[in-house]
């Protein structure tokens, strides 16, 4: 990734664990183990932003298992949300969700299919 390709990547990273790491801060005081996870979810999908800023040519397969694993923290804060009565928040988390799935889909195929261009 190049130039402004890789900044769009680094800042949705960057955004979805604030969102993930607020969001478990404030759930601590009323559920320790649900605020704890959902600050743990963060604090990894952070510790991969830090790693991909340092690391000058990602992983492919790193890039498939944090885009699956910020969809299903995705799909976990939104059923924070709809347990907790919320209006429309909910529906934002899980639109990202169904982002990252197709993400990581959409990567799949094109490396199947540069795998077989070059055969």
């Amino acid at each position: 990734m190049v130039g402004k390709n890789k900044l769009l990547h680094s800042i949705h990273h960057l955004l979805i664990a604030v969102a993930l790491i607020l969001k478990g801060v404030g759930k601590f005081d009323h559920h320790q183990v649900l605020g704890g996870l959902m600050i743990c979810f963060g604090l990894i999908v952070l510790s991969y932003f830090i790693y991909l800023s340092n690391k000058r040519k990602e992983s492919r397969t790193m890039h498939i298992l944090i885009h699956l694993f910020e969809a299903f923290a995705s799909l976990f804060a939104a059923y924070i949300f709809f347990v907790e009565g919320k209006k429309y928040l909910q529906y934002g988390f899980i639109l990202a969700a169904i982002g990252f799935f197709i993400s990581v889909y959409v990567y799949i195929i094109r490396h199947k299919r540069s795998k077989a261009i070059k055969e």
